[in-house]
């Protein structure tokens, strides 16, 4: 799959897939994403982003927005730690996510084994991590913090992509992750 996206020059695109090196031309530029293997179009978001790459250890590539480069820079340590750690356990990772809530780090993937998302609570990148539970509906599992704090889940669903508010429910020690009311956008079918 290929995806090409332009906007205004001075804006940043971050999608699914490997990035090309953007062109400007005009006062646009063009940002063009491949995916290796036949795929739905996942995330994308487009903004005055600060990219941040860090090489230690596995390599950490984090676009912010409103955020010190400090803070990127506290969370690659773990997050190197967690992929290094998982691909070494399971191999690479199909469409990993990490949250941090209440001290604990959730991290949501993808499991074709189990065919669906998955997700493990570990109290450090170095573990120890609770076994897999199914987690919502769908799969490549993206989860993020809006400005106002609050989490937030975009997923994959049968000729959709999916938006929905993550909330943590506490009546479970540690908390689980919640999907709340799904928004779906529906993609049309491409065929060659």
């Amino acid at each position: 799959m290929t995806l090409t996206v332009t906007v205004p020059e001075g804006q940043t695109v971050v999608a699914t897939g490997r990035a090309e090196a953007p062109h400007s031309a005009d006062g646009k530029s063009r940002f063009v994403f491949r995916a290796q293997q036949p795929t739905l179009a996942g995330t994308l978001a487009v903004g005055n982003f600060h990219k941040v790459s860090i090489s230690e250890g596995a390599p950490v590539t984090f676009y912010l927005r409103g955020v010190r480069e400090s803070a990127a820079r506290a969370s690659a340590g773990p997050v190197g730690d967690i992929i290094t750690f998982f691909s070494d356990k399971f191999g690479p990772l199909e469409s990993p996510a990490l949250a941090v809530y209440d001290g604990l780090y959730y991290l949501f993937y993808n499991d074709t084994s189990q065919r669906g998302e998955r997700y493990r609570i570990g109290a450090s990148p170095a573990g120890p991590w609770a076994e897999a539970d199914a987690f919502a509906p769908g799969w490549a599992h993206e989860v993020w913090r809006g400005p106002k704090g609050d989490d937030y889940t975009s997923f994959l669903t049968t000729y959709a992509v999916s938006i929905s508010k993550l909330s943590w429910d506490t009546l479970y020690s540690p908390a689980r992750p919640v999907v709340g009311e799904i928004h779906r956008s529906w993609l049309p079918l491409m065929s060659r």
